[in-house]
């Protein structure tokens, strides 16, 4: 039980990161 949760919670940090960084990479490359 506490694997599944642990794996759900690294699957939705990823997903989140993910699209910070694109959000990140398209700001610097408007900047440019």
């Amino acid at each position: 039980m506490m694997g599944i949760m642990f794996l759900l919670i690294i699957k939705v940090i990823s997903k989140w990161l993910r699209r910070e960084f694109v959000a990140f990479i398209a700001e610097y490359l408007l900047n440019i």
